[in-house]
């Protein structure tokens, strides 16, 4: 006949250990709706996504990075940007990856590339991050590439109109008491500089003193 005290201690066992299964199974739902919320960001960002690990190899990319460059995600994961870049951009690329995973932070650049979506260059904008494991160290990296071609074409559009205007085109900070832009007809017509425009109070201290106060 089984012993009552200890059918009693393997029913609470049970009791246990369906309680750590269930908690298992509601952990395991919270991480899979998690993992689809980060998926849904990640594939219908307008943005190109990826993410890698330190030897600069792909280990996600998303949608738009499909398209902008004509490859799939379970085609690329495990590869290189040699595999699918071109040289160039290829050395650009790790170039920046490095000085990610080397100084833990955010780094910036702008690229011309040739696109499969309409075989034209475009000016890509890449911020890439570092990516940290659980001990603070950092374990890969990822990035958030922007097609910037049509604002650069705009400002290449306007610097050229500014440029060919026979007057001074300027936008002042009244803030910091600073010029931020000053067109190249400033230093042809007056004689100062870029850089002496830029200076603090520059406009000040070259202004004449009957005008200062009404200006």
């Amino acid at each position: 006949m089984d012993d009552p005290f200890r059918l009693e201690k393997l029913k609470a066992k049970n009791r246990n250990l369906v309680t750590k299964l269930q908690k298992l199974l509601l952990r395991e739902r919270e991480l899979l709706d998690h993992q689809q919320q980060i998926d849904a960001l990640f594939n219908n960002a307008p943005v190109e996504l990826y993410l890698k690990d330190k030897e600069g190899r792909y280990l996600k990319i998303n949608k738009q990075f499909e398209k902008i460059f004509g490859v799939k995600n379970s085609d690329l994961i495990g590869k290189l940007p040699t595999d699918i870049h071109n040289p160039e951009l290829a050395k650009a690329t790790r170039i920046l990856d490095l000085a990610v995973l080397s100084s833990a932070e955010i780094q910036h650049r702008e690229d011309k590339v040739l696109l499969v979506t309409d075989d034209r260059i475009h000016t890509l904008s890449t911020i890439k991050f570092p990516v940290f494991d659980d001990t603070g160290a950092v374990n890969g990296l990822g990035a958030i590439v922007t097609d910037i071609t049509e604002q650069r074409q705009v400002e290449d559009r306007f610097r050229n109109i500014v440029d060919t205007i026979d007057g001074i085109v300027w936008e002042y900070d009244i803030n910091s008491d600073q010029f931020t832009y000053v067109s190249p007809q400033a230093e042809i017509l007056l004689g100062y500089s870029d850089e002496d425009w830029k200076t603090a109070g520059f406009w000040l201290r070259t202004m004449h003193t009957d005008d200062r106060l009404a200006v």
